[in-house]
């Protein structure tokens, strides 16, 4: 079996060094080999796909947080390779979203020798970004904006700008073509949601599934939402939102504009600011490595 890690060395605000140790050592038990890439924040989509074609791996580990493993995903659409997590980010929401353990030696083991994978639907945003997790504007998008203009990374500083974020929150006006059917929104946030949950543990689209071919859009209406996230930055259990508070569209395909232009952030990637976003479903986009469990509930 060939292995290659593609680690974010800042990612999480973490050190890398001894889950390397940990893994090279798990990998030479079942006698395979261990090629490593680190992201740069430069040219690493190609810089990954020379990686790939040089070292011709069989499994490819996304080590950091849900931008680690978009930038993975997006680089095996339609390739043979399979990807896995080893969440080491700031809030890991696929991981969260597909349970994968948080404890690094029983990640490293699913990682390696689970036989289980699920073909993945993204997202695609104006005709070239892809998303896989969620992506939103509105006052969560604001919070990842400020916490990657500061550089600093870790929860504490996440509560931090949330916080700032929905000081500042304002209503948004959306138009939305989804599926062909017109709707007219207000909003303090829309998110463009393939899966179900944050990594703070929020279920904000109980009706996303990841293999679908579908997504939702996701409305938030009320600031009570405030009540909602500041209990899911505990991350002690689950929190739904309440439905009043949320409404959501499933569709295949969708059109958003708004009046003033919005920052939009998909898996914690600021894009920038736009008026007009079109978003569509690509089904079955990729191979991923899972735990038994979360077989059965897709």
């Amino acid at each position: 079996m060939k292995v290659l890690a593609v680690i974010n060395p800042i990612s999480g605000d973490t050190d890398k060094s001894d889950f390397i140790t940990i893994l090279s050592s798990e990998i030479e038990k079942r006698n395979g080999e261990l090629s490593l890439y680190y992201t740069s924040g430069e040219n690493d989509d190609l810089k990954l796909l020379e990686a790939i074609n040089e070292s011709k791996p069989d499994r490819i580990l996304a080590v950091g947080g849900d931008g680690t493993m978009l930038m993975v995903a997006r680089n095996l659409i339609n390739r043979s390779q399979k990807m896995a997590i080893i969440p080491m980010g700031s809030a890991n929401g696929m991981a969260t979203e597909l349970e994968i353990p948080i404890n690094l030696r029983d990640a490293i083991e699913v990682a390696l020798d689970s036989s289980n994978t699920l073909k993945l639907d993204l997202i695609l945003i104006n005709g070239r970004h892809y998303g896989i997790h969620i992506g939103d504007v509105g006052v969560n998008a604001q919070i990842v904006e400020g916490f990657e203009k500061e550089g600093s990374r870790g929860m504490l500083s996440y509560a931090k700008h949330f916080l700032n974020a929905l000081q500042e929150a304002e209503m948004i006006k959306f138009e939305i073509l989804a599926d062909g059917k017109t709707y007219f929104r207000e909003g303090y946030m829309l998110a463009f949601a393939n899966a179900q949950k944050y990594g703070t543990g929020i279920i904000l689209n109980p009706k996303g599934k990841l293999t679908d071919g579908r997504f939702e859009i996701c409305i938030v209406k009320d600031k009570s939402f405030e009540s909602i996230i500041s209990a899911g930055l505990t991350k002690l259990s689950p929190f739904f939102v309440n439905e009043d508070s949320v409404e959501v569209i499933s569709c295949k395909r969708a059109t958003v504009k708004m009046e003033n232009s919005q920052t939009l952030q998909v898996d914690g990637e600021v894009l920038g600011k736009y008026t007009d976003i079109e978003a569509e479903a690509v089904r079955n986009a990729v191979s991923i490595i899972v735990p038994q469990k979360r077989i059965s509930l897709f």
